[in-house]
């Protein structure tokens, strides 16, 4: 779960980064970063559905990270840099919920989640226009 939420966190700022400076509105920053996490999380959320829903004993999930699914979404930026993450943190020796194998791995991106997290917050709110320059609603 930890693992989907970072694939996720990154997804969202991948998708973020180029447009973060010309945001104004808070509707459209979480729009983007929803949409970039949805597709950072895309491959577990396969995953999920398979193993949940269908039942397929993790096929889908298979498929979703390494199989036909996994080639043809890979493109997605979001999407190719959580595959890229579970390339080193997923399979014998690297599993990211065992300190002496990978866990360090997921702890050293939590922290660059959010430290990416405050920069970006930080490059928002210095771009805002000051409180008098913004525009007020229309009272009626």
């Amino acid at each position: 779960m930890a693992d989907t939420i970072c694939h996720a966190t990154q997804g969202g700022l991948v998708l973020l980064s180029p447009f973060i400076a010309r945001i104004r509105k808070k509707v459209w920053l979480w729009a983007l970063f929803l949409t970039g996490a949805f597709f950072g999380a895309l491959p577990d959320l396969f995953g999920a559905y398979g193993n949940i829903v269908r039942g397929d004993r993790w096929r889908l999930y298979v498929s979703a990270h390494s199989g036909r699914i996994g080639a043809i979404l890979r493109y997605v930026p979001m999407y190719w840099l959580h595959l890229f993450i579970d390339s080193f943190t997923h399979g014998p020796g690297k599993r990211w919920w065992i300190w002496d194998e990978r866990l360090w791995i997921e702890t050293v991106l939590w922290g660059v989640n959010l430290a990416v997290i405050a920069w970006f917050v930080r490059i928002w709110r210095n771009n805002l226009p000051p409180p008098d320059q913004r525009r007020l609603p229309i009272a009626r």
